[in-house]
């Protein structure tokens, strides 16, 4: 961590046990959170680089030194539960519920207290030790967690979204002709009631007594009527949850979500989600997984910028034009957007950037990594047994933990990518891997952000990270670029080549526009690959052809990864793309009408080898709600339906009608 950084970091040392049997495993963690401290972002030398003070920014702060140093023992405390320790270790070995992430979604009651619950387990605990720990112990430790800790997720609750207006149909919306479509996304427009989310309590003692990370809000100064990163609903930002067990925000399912509102017409709550997002780079420096604290350990795929740009472009307007954009805006997000930026371009042996040698250059990319040593909380049961059947060493547990986690962070959990064998999770090696979906994201994120400068009249900023973008363009052409299979590879570290799995990724430059518009023969050629890739099939495109049963391998059918391959494609413009274009949008939308006209349901994935099919594998049952589904669907449907022929479609199975009684949970 650098020694200029303007923030805090706590470091706790852990050592607890496992040798296969009761006890929890053997690994010493430290665990780095950053909170940012009273000053300005804009003073923070780590942050913010003098250069970039050209641009007149908004004063941001999230909270005093006394509040940071209060927020850093609440975390610590909440980890004693909910990320490590006996009681974590014993409610998840004796399987007291089927998913291990029900109990660390569990808040505490309002009655008890960290504290509380943990005097009280080792007073339980102690009761037993001339006792063998049998059926009468599970017993016991299920009417302690019952006594202590409300249902998961209870500390959230359902809410209209403000500016949801009951009965009205969105303009975006009212323009689809076909009827059956166009009730189709109203019927998922009403979905933004049920997966809205807000705290269920403004006390800041909940924050206290549960895993939920609720974010600091960002203070402007010295007007914060002007602060337009303020949340715009009693004080909260409303919170878009995926659905079923995902009961909290997610990094980057929130672009497609965000999509999905700016469709319906609910800027504001967009806004509000971006803002949320916002507000977790404000006080840590980057955007965890999720909104919980177990999630701190890792971030996901940097999408921030991305739905910066959507929600601050005003429609219908050029973007060369000024007025095509919120630029009071812009000027705030883009303190933390750099702060996020350093974040994933930190080098070193736990960092996310590397130097890579070709030709007699040097280059640097990016890759998936974690330093924590710890099964995940969430899957902690999962984790250990991966690591007692992977032939290695236990004092190697630690660095098998962070791998898993490092493909946790990649959103691609799991994934033959991440495999040394290509088969299983007990082979993983992230880390090694420089993923061709990753850098494309961080390319269009550099180019994101020059292009907020330009607007803002910052030319030399702008430059700055154009010469960025072009740079990794130039890395990936000489890295990751292979020839003999006309597409992108993700490439060893470890061999120095390009792995051999066939993957959506290899295709994601086309989406970020890594590529050279004028050589038509190379795009047509990219084209081509994709097609005899395997990878499209009846009902979509899988993410990869290996067969392994994890969820992130074929059959399966992720919809943002259809998303993206169809907007790369289009982005490319060539005739071969953009009917190749044209076919993936008529089949995922037949797809998911499908597969909705049978279950009145939308699904996280789906399978790619059966139109409407259901996706499934992993290390839970498939889920429906679904934020980024929707969000999708909505936005090929509004973009696209000169593309969508119904003809050879049947006719509702059932009416929409029934459909609005949609549970809240899967």
């Amino acid at each position: 961590m650098s020694s200029n950084c303007n923030c805090i970091c706590i470091e706790e040392d852990r050592m607890v046990s496992y040798n296969g049997s009761s006890r929890a495993p053997t690994v010493s963690l430290s665990l780095l959170l950053i909170l940012s401290v009273g000053n300005s972002l804009v003073a923070s030398r780590r942050s913010i680089r003098p250069h970039l003070l050209q641009t007149r920014s908004m004063s941001l702060r999230t909270v005093n030194g006394a509040i940071a140093s209060s927020r850093k023992q609440q975390l610590q405390q909440l980890q004693r539960i909910y990320c490590q320790g006996e009681l974590l270790h014993e409610v998840q070995m004796q399987e007291l519920f089927t998913d291990s992430k029900h109990f660390v979604d569990m808040p505490i009651k309002a009655q008890s207290s960290v504290s509380n619950v943990l005097t009280q387990f080792q007073e339980l605990k102690a009761s037993f030790d001339t006792k063998p720990k049998g059926a009468e112990w599970k017993a016991q430790l299920e009417t302690f967690v019952e006594r202590h800790f409300d249902p998961p997720g209870s500390e959230l609750v359902p809410i209209a979204p403000p500016d949801y207006k009951e009965g009205v149909v969105p303009p975006k919306i009212m323009k689809i002709r076909d009827e059956r479509l166009r009730d189709w996304a109203m019927e998922l427009h009403k979905l933004w009631n049920v997966l809205a989310r807000v705290p269920a309590s403004a006390s800041s003692d909940q924050t206290s007594r549960t895993s939920f990370l609720r974010s600091l809000p960002i203070l402007s100064a010295p007007d914060a009527s002007q602060n337009v990163l303020a949340r715009q609903f009693n004080g909260e930002n409303v919170l878009v949850v995926p659905g079923g067990r995902f009961r909290e925000s997610y990094y980057w399912d929130s672009y497609w979500i965000v999509q999905g509102l700016l469709v319906s017409g609910l800027h504001q709550t967009a806004r509000g989600v971006v803002n949320h997002l916002l507000e977790y780079v404000a006080e840590f420096g980057f955007v965890p997984n999720g909104g919980r604290v177990y999630y701190l350990t890792r971030s996901q795929p940097p999408m921030l910028s991305d739905m910066v740009r959507v929600v601050s472009k005003i429609e219908g307007v050029n973007e060369t034009d000024n007025s095509a954009w919120d630029l009071q805006y812009l000027q705030a997000a883009l303190p933390l957007l750099e702060r996020e930026y350093e974040f994933w371009m930190q080098r070193g042996l736990h960092g996310h950037a590397i130097e890579i040698s070709s030709g007699g250059e040097t280059f640097v990319l990016n890759r998936y990594v974690a330093h924590s040593g710890m099964p995940r909380p969430e899957s902690y049961r999962e984790d250990l047994y991966t690591a007692s059947v992977s032939h290695i060493n236990e004092s190697d547990y630690s660095s098998l933990y962070n791998e898993i986690i490092a493909a946790a962070e990649s959103g691609w959990d799991f994934c033959s990518r991440w495999f040394d064998d290509f088969s299983t999770l007990a082979a993983t090696r992230t880390s090694q891997v420089i993923p061709v979906d990753l850098n494309s994201i961080l390319h269009r994120m550099e180019l994101n952000v020059a292009k907020f400068y330009e607007v803002l009249g910052n030319p030399v900023a702008s430059a700055r990270f154009q010469d960025a973008a072009k740079a990794r363009v130039k890395a990936m052409d000489a890295i990751l670029w292979s020839e003999p299979d006309g597409c992108w590879k993700d490439y060893i570290l470890e061999s120095s080549m390009h792995s051999s799995v066939v993957s959506g990724s290899d295709y994601f430059p086309l989406w970020s526009g890594a590529f050279d518009a004028s050589n038509s023969s190379r795009l047509d050629r990219i084209v081509t690959s994709l097609k005899a890739s395997g990878l499209v099939q009846e009902g979509g495109i899988q993410s990869t052809t290996s067969i392994t049963g994890q969820q992130w391998d074929a059959p399966n059918a992720w919809p943002p990864l259809q998303d993206i391959i169809i907007e790369g494609l289009q982005a490319a413009d060539t005739v071969s793309s953009r009917a190749l274009a044209n076919r993936l949008v008529q089949t995922w939308v037949k797809a998911g009408l499908i597969a909705w006209q049978e279950t009145c349901l939308m699904f996280e994935k789906y399978n790619a080898l059966q139109i409407g099919g259901v996706g499934d594998g992993g290390e839970y049952a498939s889920q429906f709600g679904f934020g980024w589904s929707n969000g999708v669907i909505l936005t090929v449907l509004t973009k696209y339906q000169e593309q969508i022929n119904l003809d050879d479609l049947a006719e509702n199975a059932r009416s929409n009608d029934t459909c609005h009684k949609f549970p809240n949970e899967g």
